[in-house]
């Protein structure tokens, strides 16, 4: 009994260290995000989203929200420059957010 305990210690090593190479492939690098900065990220595009939606002012369904680190970037369809601005304005002042790229476009009706 003792010899295949020991003889399954001995495989796991071994499965072990020729398993290392795939696991080693796995690690982040500087232009990966890590989980944290991921949820940070999800956690800037929501309160952005909520804070377009309860503006009275804004047509949120039109506006797509999606976050890189600190940087918001707003794209979709407006009605007018005030809309623009104003979700410019909201998306700014989210905690975290330092930069906001504007790729909204105005469709005058």
């Amino acid at each position: 009994m003792l010899s295949f305990k020991t003889s399954s210690i001995f495989t796991l090593a071994a499965l072990s260290l020729l398993s290392l190479p795939f696991v080693s492939g796995c690690t982040t690098t500087r232009h990966e995000t890590s989980v944290a900065d991921i949820a940070k990220s999800s956690g800037i595009t929501f309160k952005v989203k909520e804070n377009l939606m309860r503006d009275p002012d804004i047509n949120s369904g039109h506006i797509g929200v999606n976050t890189y680190r600190d940087t918001v970037t707003l794209s979709g369809r407006v009605h007018d420059q005030f809309q623009e601005d104003k979700a410019i304005e909201i998306a700014r002042n989210v905690h975290g957010v330092k930069y906001v790229v504007d790729n909204l476009v105005v469709m005058n009706t």
